[in-house]
């Protein structure tokens, strides 16, 4: 087996950078799977990702044969990999894996998130046999823009307004972190991890749409632009409801001014993800027409803290 090497970076190189570039490039001829998610496939730069690590493979000869990207995240680490599958046995991925897990121990340990995208049929056993195991599935939902009129005229009638930056933080991180209490990447967000988003350059204050009742805020819907395809896409990023105001049919209204907002930019295209395992939440994305596109599927495992 041709030896590799795995070295992790919190920058990459301009060099680095191109590398990484030419491997995505080939993307769509690699024999190899478990892709990054679209969202990440631009912002691949010399400053990498914000928040992430970078783990570059090479193979005996110096050549970029792999990497991943590993994310942190308030209550857990995701890790994504890109495997050009040169060699049978999936060693590129599999000795991906093991350096994020590392890297995880390395930062005090928790559970650590296999996302693998379009997965084919060598994903389940490759992640087994590093000790990972099958914990969620998601789905990707696309529907036209605008939604039709009758399931517009369905919704409960809001009102929203945009969100003001240095005004609105901590009241939507009240909601949001109360509407998905547990939830491995959404939950315990703090301040630190809300700027760092509005400081990304696809935030607008204008997509991210509150919802105020009884003198509060009870919802929001976090719009996203997709500029880095063509034509433009605009997705759902994350609808909250407060604990308080379920089953008054917010995150149906929540939704309808979402996408409302998106096609009102001239967006024909409307995505969103949401777990498989939330039947009630594919329902009501069904009943607005939204289909499932694509099922990604996330593979865990708990690594300890590295004394």
């Amino acid at each position: 087996m041709t030896p590799l090497l795995v070295e992790a970076r919190e920058h990459l190189s301009t060099s680095e950078a191109a590398e990484v570039d030419r491997l995505l490039g080939g993307i769509d001829t690699l024999a190899a799977r478990g892709t990054i998610g679209e969202g990440k496939r631009g912002s691949l730069d010399a400053d990498a990702v914000e928040g992430s690590t970078v783990l570059l493979a090479r193979d005996g000869q110096g050549h970029l044969v792999g990497f991943a990207t590993l994310q942190r995240h308030p209550a857990s680490f995701g890790v994504e990999i890109v495997d050009s599958g040169t060699d049978p046995g999936e060693p590129v991925t599999r000795a991906l894996l093991r350096r994020a897990g590392q890297e995880v121990e390395r930062r005090g340990g928790g559970a650590l998130f296999y996302w693998v995208h379009e997965a084919g049929d060598a994903e389940p056993a490759v992640a087994t046999a590093e000790g990972f195991t099958l914990d969620r599935e998601l789905f990707e939902m696309r529907t036209p823009l605008p939604l039709q009129s009758d399931m517009v005229d369905a919704a409960r009638p809001i009102v929203t307004r945009p969100f003001v930056p240095g005004v609105d933080e901590e009241a939507w991180l009240e909601v949001n972190n109360r509407a998905f209490a547990g939830h491995p990447e959404q939950s315990g967000w703090d301040m630190a991890d809300l700027r760092a988003r509005e400081a990304e350059p696809w935030f607008d204050p204008h997509g991210l749409l509150l919802l105020e009742l009884e003198g509060r805020l009870a919802g929001s819907c976090w719009t996203k632009v997709h500029e880095e395809v063509d034509p433009h896409e605009g997705e759902i990023f994350v609808i909250a409801v407060d604990p308080d105001f379920e089953h008054q049919g917010l995150g149906r209204a929540l939704t309808v001014a979402g996408y409302a907002y998106l096609a009102g930019l001239g967006l024909t295209e409307g995505i969103l993800y949401v777990d498989a395992a939330n039947t009630a939440a594919v329902s009501l994305y069904r009943s607005l027409g939204l289909e499932v596109v694509r099922v990604d599927r996330a593979y865990v495992r708990t690594m300890p803290n590295q004394p």
